[in-house]
């Protein structure tokens, strides 16, 4: 140095210092980097050394001038120092805390491309007024300055280590100083976003310092530097405000993998506050990489620095998609995908498989799914229904498509299937309703390879199942719900064992006649128990009711015939009707009205070569057989074979089913049991050979009465058919003509006694007369009968007698013939009423009980007269030549005589004194009388 401290300019205030150096050819290189380096921090240097106002260095022939310009101060400890060129043009500005004689300053350069900080990397950290050399490891990245500092004598670093001595003492305390400032000023800078502040927290791990113990700077940092600004408000949220890092949600991921991180996260609601801005995600990454270092461990995942792993980890914890949903402002399906593909850019999707972040069908989130391959709603209720899992071991439908989707296994319709079954196992009445509701599934989606397999319930009270075997024997499938059958067929439904027929829960689940015409059109089901089957002949009509000594005799080939299905084997139609008359009953009435006019072929005999190269004879229909090979007419305790005898006493009391059966269409099914007609209706008509005797014999009653003819018979039984109610008038008129026969027996008998009774008076005769009167009574003095009558020989004082008997009536009655007989000769017509309530009938007990109006013409009087008028009133005669006449025809009059009156009668031997004394008058000489 040739020259120093040179006296000052003109100004008074002004100072120019000068260092002025010889440098030597081998030294010009060290001299240049010296030179540059100090070009570079020119900033600090000034900011740094008070006295200075502006540094200009020549280098290359290239000459720079800083200057400062006025200061500001910033608040607290901050200010901030402009610096410019000779020409005032802004070209950096320095950002400067203190406190005490120690110094942390950073300089922001505006530049081409925005921003940038000194020092930057590989420039001193350290500075006693001016750099020290060896100080870029120093892990904060600003310029801590003091003059104070004690450097090492090469001005290489400073002494920082742990002994007492006073130049390491004075520079910890010093430093750790700095430390608290440069939290000062990084807080300012946030405040301001001069520049990023994660540019100067990216800390450096200190390593091979000169006089420095690196684990007391280590601790240092970490206490004084990291857990301070970790507490600041330094982080310039997405939404705004400042926070610390601590109140931060920072995404920590690998470089090119942060941004879909962030996006993961900024889809959270209420995170926007905590959250940092995108464009801040690489410097805060590199920020807590580098803090990590100071702790000794690598980045992890906490409350303030999320990683993927954290992320997931959240994800899990919400356990179902509305929980996670509620956190979202997005659609989480989108969102869960975006996770995934972050995963799988990132290799991790080998997490999902031990965090439950998949969702299932029903929204709860899980760990491992399986794809749905086109897995019907119903199905999958049907296993939950169960106790399966169903949608809650599928991925939800959204996430199909998903990156991770190629990582699981499916789940098809098939594979559900086999778990219901499986679960479905040895089925009862608590799961009938899934099993019914499967196979319906199957049916509507056509899934004909799950017919047979499914478990089906049978009809009836009693829980059973069966299977569907597809393309078995018509005869052998299953009958569709009776429900399903047609009107002609389902009163005959007790006729078939339950366990042959679907239940009627299958009817109200396939309510679409189309879907079980499918169904039978796959030969899974019969919808009538009359179909064709093809199979060997056994049957034949020469062998039709063959017994053990017969041997086998089968058709080479198969036939095809009717068949009516379940008729006969174990737990059959006939096994079920052997044991009940009723059920026997119907099965007659069911081949008659369903089966014979179904099958118009079945009694067609049909030639089959047999095995032993004979030919013989089958009926179409197949069903006849087993009628006839079966004893299944339960009479009285036991079950019998078809016969006449036993069909007719089957059908004893069923008139109507007999009658069909006689009919002539009906007849070939006759013929081919084998069974006359004619003696079939000969034992319907009598329990017995004397009943049928008796019945025949009545035949031949009617066939006298209508003649010989049997057209004229037929057309008798015909009219008798035709008209019901003349059955019911036959009947009345039976009744009536009893009741006439009774009362006329009762009558004759009356007459009788009381004929004998007037015999046993002597001097009266008794006689028979009908015309109008009853009896007629005369002396018995030879006079002549001169009427045909029972009279008294005593010219016109013979006495007439109208007898009549009565059992309990209060009222008796007289026809008109009689009333005009008792009223022309109202002196000598006498009214006998003759009142019997029981007891033997006799002479005696007449007499004791007649009693005897002798002027019953008087009474009359008036009710004849009536009828005389009423009679004028209406003419039995009409006016054959007027087109409006009125016509009275068949008319019957009778005359009331009621009890009140005829008790007013005298006894018997009180009118046998009376008839004494007018037979006495009338004897005497008329000039007598």
């Amino acid at each position: 140095m040739t020259k120093s401290l040179r006296p000052a300019l003109a100004q008074e205030n002004a100072r120019l210092t000068t260092f002025e150096y010889s440098i030597q050819p081998e030294t010009k290189e060290v001299v240049v980097r010296g030179l540059e380096g100090l070009n570079a921090v020119a900033p600090l240097v000034l900011a740094f050394n008070s006295p200075f106002v502006s540094l200009s260095l020549e280098l290359n022939e290239t000459s720079t001038t800083y200057c400062l310009k006025r200061q500001k101060k910033l608040g607290g400890s901050i200010r901030s120092i402009p610096v410019a060129d000779e020409q005032g043009n802004g070209k950096s500005t320095v950002f400067l805390s203190e406190q005490d004689d120690v110094q942390v300053a950073v300089v922001v350069t505006e530049t081409a491309d925005g921003r940038s900080i000194l020092p930057k990397q590989g420039m001193s950290r350290i500075y006693v007024a001016f750099p020290l050399s060896s100080t870029s490891d120093y892990p904060i990245r600003v310029a801590v300055n003091s003059e104070n500092f004690n450097p090492l004598p090469d001005r290489d670093g400073i002494y920082l280590v742990t002994d007492d001595t006073f130049k390491n003492s004075e520079n910890r305390s010093r430093f750790e100083l700095a430390c608290k400032l440069f939290s000062d000023l990084i807080e300012h800078i946030a405040r301001t976003d001069i520049v990023p502040v994660t540019d100067m927290l990216i800390l450096d791990k200190p390593v091979g310092l000169k006089s420095v113990n690196v684990e007391y700077l280590a601790h240092v940092i970490q206490n004084r530097v990291i857990d301070d600004v970790a507490e600041r408000s330094v982080l310039q949220s997405l939404d705004g405000p400042l926070i610390s890092p601590r109140q931060a949600v920072i995404p920590l991921a690998e470089v090119g993998k942060r941004i879909p991180l962030w996006e993961c996260l900024a889809a959270f609601k209420n995170i926007r506050a905590v959250l940092p801005r995108q464009k801040d995600i690489d410097g805060w990454n590199d920020v807590v990489a580098s803090w990590s270092q100071f702790a000794n461990e690598p980045p992890e995942p906490t409350d303030w620095v999320w990683t993927i792993e954290h992320l997931v980890g959240f994800v899990t914890e919400c356990r179902t998609l509305a929980v996670l949903t509620e956190s979202l402002n997005s659609d989480p399906f989108e969102w869960l995908s975006s996770l995934l593909d972050l995963l799988q850019a990132d290799g991790k999707l080998g997490l999902v498989a031990i965090n439950a972040i998949l969702p299932n069908q029903h929204g709860e989130l899980k760990s491992v799914l399986l794809i749905d391959e086109e897995i019907p709603a119903e199905l999958k209720d049907l296993a939950e229904e169960l106790g399966l899992a169903g949608r809650g071991d599928i991925l939800a439908h959204e996430l199909s498509e998903c990156c991770y989707s190629s990582q699981l296994n499916s789940q098809t319709a098939d594979d559900l299937l086999e778990s219901i079954l499986d679960e479905l196992g040895d089925m009862d009445e608590s799961n009938r309703s899934v099993a019914v509701r499967l196979f319906a599934f199957a049916v509507r989606s056509k899934r004909l390879t799950w017919l047979d397999r499914i478990p089906v319930v049978t009809a009836g009270a009693t829980f059973n199942t069966a299977k569907i075997t597809l393309r078995a024997a018509a005869k052998d499938r299953l009958l569709v719900p009776i429900a399903c059958w047609q009107n002609t067929v389902r009163p005959f439904a007790d006729l078939f064992p339950p366990i042959f027929v679907l239940h009627e829960d299958y009817a109200s689940q396939i309510p679409i006649d189309e879907e079980w015409k499918w169904l039978i059109d796959q030969e899974a089901v019969i919808s009538s128990p009359l179909v064709m089957d093809t199979a060997i002949v056994e049957d034949f009509v020469e062998l039709m009711r063959k017994g053990p000594e017969i041997e086998d005799v089968r058709s080479k080939e198969k036939m095809t015939r009717s068949h009516i299905a379940y008729l006969s084997g174990e737990d059959s139609i006939l096994e079920k009707v052997r044991g009940s008359r009723r059920l026997g009953v119907l099965l007659v009435q069911f081949l008659l009205e369903v089966i014979v006019p179904s099958d118009s072929e079945a009694f067609a005999e049909l030639e089959v070569i047999c095995e032993d190269e004979t030919s013989r004879r089958c009926y179409r229909g197949a069903w006849i057989a087993p009628l006839l090979n079966r004893g299944w007419l339960k009479i009285e305790k036991r079950a019998t074979y078809l016969y006449a005898e036993s069909l007719a006493n089957l059908l004893a009391n069923q008139a109507p089913i007999m009658k069909m059966l006689l009919q002539e269409s009906n007849l070939p099914l006759l013929k081919s049991f084998g069974i006359s007609p004619a003696d079939l209706a000969l034992r319907s008509v009598g329990k017995n050979e004397s009943d049928r005797m008796s019945l025949i014999r009545s035949l031949g009653v009617i066939a006298d009465a209508v003649g010989p003819d049997p057209e004229q018979v037929a057309r008798f039984a015909a009219t008798i058919r035709a008209d019901v109610g003349l059955l019911e008038y036959i009947a009345q008129r039976g009744t009536f003509i009893e009741h006439i026969e009774k009362n006329q027996s009762f009558g004759l008998a009356i007459e009788r006694e009381f004929a004998n009774v007037f015999t046993l008076e002597s001097g009266v005769h008794i006689q028979r007369t009908g015309h109008g009167h009853d009896f007629m009574l005369t002396p018995i003095a030879g006079e002549e009968n001169d009427a045909g009558r029972m009279e008294v020989n005593s010219g016109d004082h013979t006495v007439y007698v109208e007898l009549k008997a009565t059992r309990g009536s209060d009222t008796v009655r007289m026809s008109v013939r009689q009333v005009e007989a008792a009223t022309s000769m109202a002196n000598r017509y006498w009214l006998c009423v003759v009142v019997i309530e029981d007891g033997e009938l006799t002479s005696e007990l007449v007499q004791s009980q007649a009693l005897f109006l002798c002027d019953i013409g008087v009474h009359l009087a008036d009710a004849w007269a009536d009828y005389g008028r009423l009679r004028e009133a209406t003419p039995l005669a009409t006016d054959s030549d007027s087109d409006a006449a009125l016509e009275v025809t068949d008319q019957e009059v009778k005359f009331r005589i009621g009890k009140k009156l005829w008790e007013r009668g005298i006894s018997f031997a009180e009118a046998m004194e009376r008839l004494k004394f007018n037979m006495a008058s009338a004897k005497l000489p008329a000039d007598t009388k």
